[in-house]
């Protein structure tokens, strides 16, 4: 999920292969039809806003998007691996997108023109965000814990891995005062770390729908450049990745 400058929703919607936008009064539309603009196999997962372009992480055909404020989508890189999950940009404009099958984490440079390997991630990366200092924080999903490297790909560690039983971290950011705040899809929990990773609590138990799994989270205001606000100062949204509903 993306949120825009005007506090809009915008939903990767992998099954249709289309983007969703979702107004502050709950209004949603086809932002872009990604078929229909010439990526029919795109299937998108990770959306982020730079400036007033959004991009998409497109699953199914290995390709990073540019998406317009008018709805033009264009090829913005091509990326290797088995298909990126997520994605994330530092404060420079680079990208950086999560292969969950091939485990690694891939860089692109802000003009698109250089992809290089950024960092092998221990088992199923699903989530990326990045922190004030440009550290990324990926979400191992399989190995049960959130990986950490510096802004060169230097291994910084990980925690969360004493974390109770069936801990499988997949949605990641950073809430306004710097804690990390993590879709648990294993316990169907919203967890929030503190900036070391030193200490935890369960910042929101999902229900209903939400039990069984949640996928992503999006908090405003962030500190990754191209957020802004979604609905109210620190208000989150939780994507149900298997059940394809969220809630704010």
């Amino acid at each position: 999920m993306a949120v825009d400058s005007d506090g809009n929703l915008y939903v990767a919607d992998f099954r249709n292969n289309q983007i969703d936008r979702i107004t502050p009064g709950g209004s949603t539309s086809v932002f872009a039809d990604l078929t229909t603009a010439g990526f029919p196999a795109a299937s998108p997962t990770g959306l982020v806003f730079l400036g007033s372009n959004l991009y998409v992480a497109g699953n199914g055909d290995n390709q990073l998007l540019k998406i317009t404020p008018g709805g033009s989508v264009s090829s913005f890189a091509t990326l290797p691996g088995s298909g990126p999950f997520s994605l994330a940009v530092d404060s420079t404009g680079n990208f950086y997108t999560a292969d969950s099958t091939d485990n690694h984490i891939t860089k692109i440079s802000a003009d698109g023109s250089t992809v290089s390997m950024f960092a092998t991630v221990g088992g199923g990366v699903y989530g990326l965000a990045l922190d004030g200092a440009g550290n990324v924080y990926a979400a191992a999903d399989l190995g049960g814990a959130i990986d950490v490297f510096d802004p060169t790909g230097l291994s910084l560690g990980n925690f969360g891995s004493n974390y109770p039983h069936n801990f499988f971290p997949e949605g990641l950011t950073f809430d306004n005062t710097g804690n990390l705040d993590v879709a648990d899809g294993g316990n169907g929990n919203l967890l929030q770390f503190n900036s070391t990773g030193t200490s935890q609590s369960v910042f929101a138990p999902t229900s209903g729908s939400f039990i069984g799994g949640v996928n992503f989270v999006a908090f405003s205001p962030t500190p990754e450049p191209g957020s802004a606000a979604l609905m109210a100062l620190g208000a989150a949204a939780v994507l149900g990745w298997r059940r394809r509903s969220f809630r704010a």
